[in-house]
């Protein structure tokens, strides 16, 4: 079993603050009886960006952010670049989809490849998928797909998706649940497959950098079980870390309202 913390009473606290529709002037609140996190302040880094979601750095120092629409804005010594940088895949701007997490790959110095996640589809069959490309200073080329969720599911909501990569170079990716009632899949509600293994929703995977299956992943050989799943019983992790000192993978789950969670991953458990 997952080991849980309320968010409301985790005792850090770390951000980076971009200006978008809300500033540090007008944060968002927690709803219900959750005490809002207290001992931290923000700060503004960059502005002018339009639905940030992933953020990661170069050996540099530049800073590439992705923008949900399927764009990544670079940042150099402070400034934001004026020129947009199009994303190579084909991304799926939809609710909570769209041109998600990025990640640089931890033998960036040699290899300069950079991995995403992102929503592809259409409104009536969408699935998160897992791409790379070469940073050639200025923009992408190369670009592959290295995983894609293998059933397609309906509408904008829960696709995830944070990438993680570990000391042992294998990457993990967070998938969402699927979304809410009414959203159906295989005639029951899409959010109950994140108890199964039979399907991606609702799982941590773990991958090889090109996509291919580690052979000690808890599932290869459990029968009908997708071999890429790492941990299951997730609703729509967005945030995963690895502590160095402990070695603990923890995750930032959204639950209803009220109901978010911090967790203790761990390979093979529910």
């Amino acid at each position: 079993m997952r080991r849980r913390l309320s968010l409301a009473k985790a005792s850090f606290a770390c951000a980076l603050v971009f200006a978008t529709a809300a500033t540090a002037a007008d944060p968002l609140v927690s709803r219900g009886g959750i005490e809002n996190a207290r001992g931290f302040a923000t700060t503004q880094v960059v502005n002018g960006l339009n639905s940030p979601w992933g953020m990661t750095w170069l050996p540099d120092g530049t800073l590439l952010i992705t923008q949900k629409s399927g764009t990544i804005r670079v940042v150099r010594d402070g400034a934001l670049m004026a020129q947009s940088i199009d994303f190579p895949g084909s991304v799926l701007d939809l609710g909570q989809g769209g041109l998600m997490d990025i990640a640089t790959s931890p033998d960036f110095e040699t290899d300069n490849l950079l991995y995403f996640t992102y929503a592809t589809g259409d409104p009536q069959a969408n699935q998160t998928a897992i791409g790379r490309a070469t940073w050639t200073g200025d923009g992408l080329a190369g670009f592959t797909e290295i995983f894609r969720v293998a059933a397609a599911k309906e509408g904008g909501a829960h696709f995830g998706s944070r990438l993680l990569f570990l000391p042992d170079g294998t990457l993990l990716a967070s998938i969402g649940d699927g979304g809410n009632p009414p959203i159906t899949f295989a005639s029951e509600e899409i959010r109950q497959q994140a108890q199964s293994l039979q399907t991606h929703f609702g799982s941590v995977i773990r991958i090889n950098p090109d996509g291919s299956v580690p052979d000690d992943n808890p599932f290869v050989a459990t029968e009908g079980a997708r071999p890429e799943i790492w941990s299951y019983g997730h609703r729509n992790i967005q945030g995963m870390a690895f502590d160095p000192e402990t070695k603990a993978i923890w995750a930032s789950e959204h639950g209803a309202a009220g109901g978010d969670e911090l967790n203790r991953l761990e390979a093979g458990n529910n």
